[in-house]
């Protein structure tokens, strides 16, 4: 099982979110480079989840094949407790939470909105006269 936290979903929704403004460009004007940066993006998420499930898993198979006896784990948690005794007497230094808030992705996903709004929609086809189709009206 993967642990996700919120930061985690965060960028996962901010992906998704990404892709679909990536097609929504594509389909606006047309252009090719909108759907590469979406098969990048795509790639990114499927690399997150996947290789965090595999790393979890080949670490879980690790430890189940090196087991310490109790006994030799009862020494080594003495030793490691004598050593962090001896190294910081006051107690262990204290650590700040990681936090990993996906600044890059809203930053990219924000420039990709705005450059997509930007751009222009392309012309309708012109049909056998050589004048461009009209909307349909509803009347």
């Amino acid at each position: 099982m993967i642990y996700w936290t919120w930061f985690n979903l965060l960028g996962v929704l901010l992906s998704v979110i990404a892709v679909v403004v990536c097609v929504w460009a594509y389909r606006r004007s047309r252009k090719l480079g909108y759907m590469l940066i979406a098969a990048g993006v795509l790639f990114g998420v499927v690399t997150m989840v996947a290789f965090s499930a595999i790393h979890k898993a080949r670490v879980r198979a690790w430890y189940a094949q090196h087991q310490l006896a109790e006994d030799a784990h009862k020494a080594f948690m003495e030793e490691s407790n004598a050593i962090a005794k001896k190294y910081f007497p006051a107690g262990n230094p204290p650590t700040g939470p990681s936090i990993h808030f996906p600044v890059g992705a809203v930053l990219a996903l924000t420039g990709l909105w705005l450059l997509a709004r930007a751009e222009g929609k392309i012309p309708a086809e012109p049909d056998a006269g050589g004048h461009a189709a009209e909307p349909h009206a509803s009347a």
